[in-house]
């Protein structure tokens, strides 16, 4: 990753709202409750991040909620932040599931169901996802077929499982014992395979969507609380041209009157 003393401005743009390309499908329970706020809302607060797919497209790294709320409103414009692959400014990881406030005969049956499935203690296969258990057992979701479509709806198809009926909690912990300390509640924990960057950008191009909160982009310099005014996104005539270039110069009034401060530390936010 670049060195954070020198991470660049932040390259806002405002494009097409169809520009963009999902590479995770949107999570219902966030994205209907979004819809409500935002329909109320006088300001974008934090734009998607994307990267540049083609000259013409961009893949959501983060956002697809967003975006998702926004184009069902009807924007035909929306606001972000576009990073380069090639920048170093994009670290990909990958989130883990905890499954908690449900109980474990519960979700082994739901995985049990899944005709696409078979879950094993040992195997010499590629997982999409490996699932421990409190007790420490440790089981492999295999799927049978390996392409992208296939292989990325059965990952979708359980993590619906637990996302209907228990709490789900993305974590970065993978040791049970500090899983459990901060979690007493948790029934299972869910690693998955590390993503590429041609994972996600083929996901997005074959619309083989990943699920929600599956891969992790740590973005260096990522921009937040902009408070984009929503009435300069609203369909009045104008192009998308047009549109960025009101906020090329609403970025450069912010720069000039120094209300743009860049954070080098690593941060936890108490207030989402």
């Amino acid at each position: 990753m670049t060195d954070n003393l020198r991470t660049p401005v932040p390259d806002l743009r405002i494009v097409p709202a169809e520009s963009l390309h999902a590479h995770e499908s949107h999570d219902s329970q966030r994205s209907l409750p979004l819809m409500e706020r935002l329909r109320r809302d006088e300001y974008i607060i934090n734009p998607p991040v994307v990267a540049p797919i083609d000259e013409q497209s961009f893949v959501i790294l983060d956002g697809a909620n967003r975006c998702h709320a926004l184009r069902a409103l009807g924007f035909p414009h929306l606001p972000v932040q576009v990073v380069d692959w090639d920048s170093g400014q994009i670290q990909l990881d990958t989130w883990n599931h905890i499954v908690s406030n449900w109980t474990e005969t519960d979700l082994l049956d739901g995985l049990a169901e899944l005709p696409d499935l078979t879950m094993e203690e040992n195997s010499d296969g590629q997982p999409v996802a490996s699932l421990f258990l409190t007790d420490g057992t440790r089981m492999n979701l295999m799927a049978g077929d390996q392409d992208p479509h296939s292989r990325n709806a059965l990952l979708c198809q359980i993590v619906a499982v637990y996302q209907r009926n228990a709490v789900l909690y993305r974590s970065v912990l993978e040791k049970l014992s500090q899983a459990r300390e901060h979690f007493p509640e948790m029934v299972a924990l869910l690693r998955f395979p590390r993503v590429t960057f041609r994972d996600i950008v083929t996901a997005a191009r074959e619309k083989a969507w990943i699920p929600p909160g599956v891969s992790r982009h740590i973005i260096s310099g990522r921009a937040l609380k902009i408070n984009y005014p929503v009435r300069h996104l609203v369909e009045d005539g104008r192009s998308s041209g047009q549109k960025n270039e009101d906020m090329q110069k609403w970025l450069r009034r912010k720069l000039a009157r120094r209300e743009v401060r860049f954070y080098a530390e690593s941060t936890y936010q108490f207030d989402e």
